[in-house]
């Protein structure tokens, strides 16, 4: 719950809320401050799921801190969320966590190099120029007061070389910087240039002097963002740990592929545990010995394949990583798997479906804008759990959807789609906030679908909702909402779309994927041959 107008803006990055990573994904939070590095359970020896640590508040230690979790919740939601935490059940809490906003100065066009304010005999240090974290407040205060006693003295000002701390102030001071916001300082590798690049990692913003691609290098080749080599000390599972991080932050995969990679090298990497090997001498027998041992637990061809996949990645990112010399693993070919083809709806079960949902009432109005949605615009499910009332353009007809990846597309919207979800919008969609008690925040994004509590709803919500709606439409209980994607693409090439604007519509990478709608559309291919073929008729 938001309580004061400033803590629903723009959060920095580098320190986000418990509440905010864990709405990224369900596994983000184990992959941030419930990580267990360096850990290991003393009644088993092995590495625990996650963990939270403790840290000591006061000498006697009859108080510790939970480390990694500033929240914004409300003192009783903390109370309820925190006890529900494994051994924290009887937990007495004493203090809650609070939001809090730190005032810093426009720090590259008011001080100079040396944080100097020009002209004044002031230097600051520190929160107050914008730079954040332990270290750097440390290291900025240093640096103020060695250049303070260098101006007493009459001797020359002190600068840093262009690495973390020496970017770090480059991009505070630098009169050129636009737009500044609060940063940290990390280092990473370079593969182009070979060497080490810094960046004020919180800002997407980076100082690359070495590397002729300039200030995009940290972000298209920063694979490590603390140093490069360490990792190699480490387990498998930091190792792990690391790259999920890398394809998170770096790659931008979205939050249901990163959690799905991460249960899978998890279960590599215990696997690893198990049987004493070395995962950073793994070769292709290593590899097949692991896939064998799926096989024989009857794990599915097409999950198999998932597995590999997920290794392949890895193993590619740890050798460019130089954690491990060669990929030996990309030798390994992803097994042969049928292209079945996608179920589809009749035009009849269509329009049963559509029919359906009872809008007279404020869910049954979202029920219906929730089916038109999916049929007019052929998005994947998660894709409408992410809509916000502003995806939708009513001047230009068209939907913002984001796809894998997150990639962006805009679909046209038909005039029925527009007005059943402009008629749930005005009046549905109210009516279920006001019943919730809940009610929109002054800025956006608004979530589009909403539960009756209020909340935007989920893809595995949405997808319930689909099936109990198909059940009452007499649809076949294996049908699932991607059913309605396909059958937006098939519709669309039997009324005589290309195949390249299907593409587009649908956000596939590659043509390829498109292609399987062909075999779906025999009337179509019937009707071409008829038109071109000498003899067609």
């Amino acid at each position: 719950m938001v309580l004061k107008d400033f803590e629903g803006g723009d959060l920095f990055q580098a320190c986000q809320p418990a509440e905010e990573v864990a709405r990224t994904g369900k596994d983000a939070i184990r992959f941030g401050a419930m990580k267990p590095v360096g850990l290991t359970d003393p009644r088993t020896g092995r590495r625990p799921w996650a963990a939270i640590q403790l840290r000591a508040e006061n000498k006697e230690k009859t108080a510790y801190n939970l480390v990694g979790f500033q929240t914004n919740l409300t003192f009783g939601e903390q109370k309820r969320v925190f006890h529900m935490v494994p051994g924290l059940e009887n937990a007495e809490f004493f203090r809650y966590g609070v939001m809090h906003r730190n005032t810093f100065v426009d720090a590259p066009h008011v001080l100079d190099g040396t944080f100097a304010v020009p002209g004044t005999g002031v230097r600051l240090a520190g929160q107050i120029t914008g730079t954040e974290g332990y270290m750097e407040a440390v290291a900025t205060g240093l640096l103020a007061a060695l250049n303070t006693y260098a101006e007493a003295i009459g001797a020359d000002s002190v600068g840093l070389p262009a690495w973390a701390l020496g970017a770090l102030v480059g991009y505070a001071t630098d009169p050129a910087t636009v737009g500044y916001q609060p940063c940290m300082s990390t280092l990473a590798w370079c593969r182009r240039s070979r060497t080490v690049s810094a960046a004020a990692s919180a800002t997407a913003i980076s100082l690359c002097g070495p590397c002729a691609r300039g200030p995009r290098c940290l972000l298209g080749h920063a694979f490590r963002l603390v140093w490069r080599r360490p990792v190699i000390a480490f387990d498998l599972y930091d190792t792990v740990d690391s790259f999920i991080a890398y394809i998170a932050r770096v790659e931008g995969l979205s939050p249901n592929t990163v959690t799905a990679y991460g249960s899978r090298l998890e279960r590599f990497a215990a696997w690893c545990e198990r049987e004493d090997i070395d995962a950073f001498a793994a070769d292709v027998r290593t590899i097949r010995r692991y896939l064998a041992e799926l096989s024989r637990e009857q794990v599915a061809p097409r999950t198999l394949a998932a597995h590999l996949s997920a290794i392949r990645s890895l193993y590619r990112w740890m050798a460019a990583e130089g954690i491990v010399e060669g990929d030996a693993v990309s030798a390994i070919a992803s097994p042969k798997l049928p292209r079945d083809l996608p179920g589809v709806l009749t035009t009849q079960q269509v329009e049963a479906l559509l029919k359906t949902p009872d809008t007279s009432t404020p869910a049954g109005l979202r029920d219906a804008a929730m089916l038109e949605l999916l049929y007019a615009s052929g998005a994947r499910i998660s894709e409408l759990a992410a809509l916000n009332v502003e995806s939708i353009s009513w001047s230009e007809r068209t939907l913002r959807l984001w796809g894998k990846g997150s990639k962006e597309r805009i679909v046209p919207l038909y005039r029925r789609a527009l007005d059943v979800t402009r008629l749930y919008i005005e009046e549905g969609r109210p009516e279920l906030l006001a019943r919730a008690k809940r009610r929109d925040l002054a800025t956006g994004p608004h979530p589009l679908l909403i539960s009756a509590r209020g909340n935007r709803m989920s893809s595995a919500m949405l997808r319930r909702r689909f099936h109990t709606l198909a059940t009452l439409a007499g649809i076949p209980a294996d049908i699932a909402p991607h059913a309605m994607r396909h059958t937006f693409a098939t519709d669309l090439l039997e009324g005589g779309a290309d195949l390249r604007s299907v593409q587009e519509l649908l956000g596939h990478a590659s043509l390829s994927t498109t292609q399987i709608y062909t075999h779906l559309t025999p009337d179509r291919l019937k009707r071409a041959v008829a038109q071109a073929h000498p003899r067609g008729e």
